[in-house]
């Protein structure tokens, strides 16, 4: 395929406007709505939502001058210095984790738990029934349970310490990928540098840190994905190039063993694929085409055969016996989503309700025949309303729910200095001096993000962005129509930061447009005045 073909090809994708149109109507639902419309998980802020957003935008202003500084230093040098900064910084991180670190409820307690009883060789009281419902926590907990094995084996400290680590070391060089990814899509030091900042700041010091769930896992995973699907740009036909195609699929298949979502990346890949090469798709007579992508072809289906199979082979190491019969299939999440006195959030009447059927079968007509009554009960205007509340349950929280699940805050774990556990849980904990100006700064980043995916016009008709916007478009849907949760987008922020910065660099080569066009102006009007 030609690259004019191919070019036009991307051209022709209409849903890059789609997803300014989506972000500007998410942006205005938070800024408008919020303040009137009682929804789920609902947060309240210091400041004026109008303020919030204004100090959104001078937020990335500042941040991008910020970044200038390494204007002059070389790309090559860059990146070691990154590379460094990132190990330092999941040092520092985990200091810091270890002083406001205490155990929570949920879910968390539940995976933490049998990890430990897969550590220590106690699978006859696994919680098998829990698994037998969300059979996807399986592999973490599998995962996990390597850091009680190590713990037990060391005799040195506890396995949530062993975790504590993982996740420090997760979020550090989470955050070098996505500088990485900005070197693949920007061609200077300054927007690289500005997304890694912005990244340290919204998810670098998020306190979500201290609690190892799928989440970090996740945010890890689809930067990965992106990273991977980057290079793929970058790096001629060759082996390289296929050996990151082939970890690209490992990461999305791993990666929907541990949270669902995270697939969504990979089926934007494709969509995008498909139609930037339509026309040689669909010439299948043509053996020269067939030829091009043998090679990928086949990596793909050895690298999902071989995934698939090692990752049910680890699954079955752990020792947790599911009865098939009882999982909660998307037709339950499908229905609690639209549960109007919930807020189409977590709800405890659906969660008996769907562990009352015996059967996939039976669970799963009565999930369907309960979200149509639901949609029909509410009508039109009922279902538009439940929607514009649960876009601000997803999405007007910069914290992403933090301390909203469950039985949030138990105990606290007896480390770290105890000054620092003072200060820190001031600002972590919502009982905290400074809690509410955690939260407002959060928002303020956050805003901002979301402001300048708006602008995120795609004018080079970059196959990245598009495949970029195309992944937060269908994660919208997902969590728009199944269970909502500010929580849920979590594993994407990395992404929408990227594309933040598409949006802020269109901004800044207008006005950069604007400048030299006035400078050019006044020198002319000025020479008139001298003839």
């Amino acid at each position: 395929m030609s690259n004019k073909e191919k070019k036009k090809g991307i051209k022709n994708l209409k849903f890059g406007y789609l997803y300014s149109l989506i972000c500007g109507i998410i942006v205005i639902i938070c800024m408008t709505l919020s303040s009137n419309f009682q929804y789920a998980k609902k947060v309240t802020f210091e400041l004026d939502n109008w303020i919030i957003f204004l100090c959104g935008i001078a937020f990335y202003v500042l941040v991008f001058l910020i970044s200038k500084v390494t204007q002059k230093i070389t790309p090559k040098k860059l990146n070691i210095i990154m590379l460094i900064v990132s190990c330092l910084f999941a040092v520092l991180l985990f200091f810091v984790a270890r002083s406001y670190s205490f155990t929570t409820d949920w879910d968390v307690r539940k995976i933490l738990k049998n990890a430990e009883m897969i550590a220590l060789g106690n699978k006859d009281r696994l919680e098998n029934k829990y698994y037998s419902i969300y059979p996807n926590n399986i592999l973490l907990t599998q995962l996990f349970s390597v850091a009680y094995k190590i713990a037990d084996i060391t005799k040195i400290g506890e396995g949530y310490d062993y975790l504590l680590a993982y996740q420090c070391a997760l979020y550090a060089f989470t955050g070098y990928f996505v500088y990485k990814i900005c070197t693949c899509i920007h061609n200077d030091n300054n927007m690289p540098i500005m997304v890694w900042l912005i990244y340290i700041i919204l998810i670098g010091f998020s306190p979500w840190v201290i609690i190892p769930y799928s989440d970090a896992t996740a945010l890890f995973i689809v930067t990965l994905i992106a990273y991977c699907y980057s290079k793929l740009f970058q790096i001629p036909n060759g082996k390289k190039k296929k050996i990151y195609f082939s970890m690209m699929i490992f990461f999305s298949i791993l990666g929907y063993y541990i949270k669902p979502q995270i697939v969504i990346f990979l089926i934007a890949v494709c969509i995008v694929f498909i139609f930037t090469r339509k026309k040689e798709i669909m010439n299948i007579k043509n053996i020269k085409n067939i030829k091009k992508y043998k090679d990928f072809i086949a990596i793909l289906f050895i690298t999902i055969v071989i995934t698939v199979s090692s990752i049910n082979i680890i699954k079955g190491m752990s020792g947790i016996n599911i009865d098939k019969e009882k999982k909660f299939g998307i037709s339950h999440f499908l229905m609690m989503g639209w549960n109007t006195d919930y807020g189409g959030v977590y709800a405890d009447e659906d969660i008996w309700f769907s562990k009352s059927f015996d059967a996939n079968t039976e669970r799963r007509k009565a999930n369907i025949e309960t979200f149509k009554s639901r949609i029909k009960e509410m009508g039109v205007s009922g279902v538009k309303n439940l929607a514009i509340r649960k876009t601000l349950t997803n999405y007007n929280d910069g914290t992403f729910a933090f301390g909203q699940e469950g039985e949030f805050f138990l105990k606290e774990y007896k480390t770290g200095n105890k000054n620092f556990r003072k200060l820190f849980n001031n600002i972590y904990k919502p009982s905290g001096k400074y809690y509410s100006t955690f939260q407002l700064v959060m928002q303020i980043v956050w805003m901002g993000t979301l402001i300048f995916n708006i602008l995120a016009i795609n004018r080079e008709n970059d196959e990245k962005i598009y495949t970029m916007q195309l992944s937060i478009i269908g994660l919208t849907i997902f969590e728009t129509m199944f269970e909502a949760r500010a929580r849920y987008l979590f594993a994407y922020v990395p992404i929408y930061i990227i594309l933040a910065s598409t949006g802020f660099n269109n901004i800044y080569v207008l006005v950069k447009k604007a400048i030299r066009g006035k400078n050019k102006n006044e020198s002319f009007t000025c020479n008139t005045n001298v003839l």
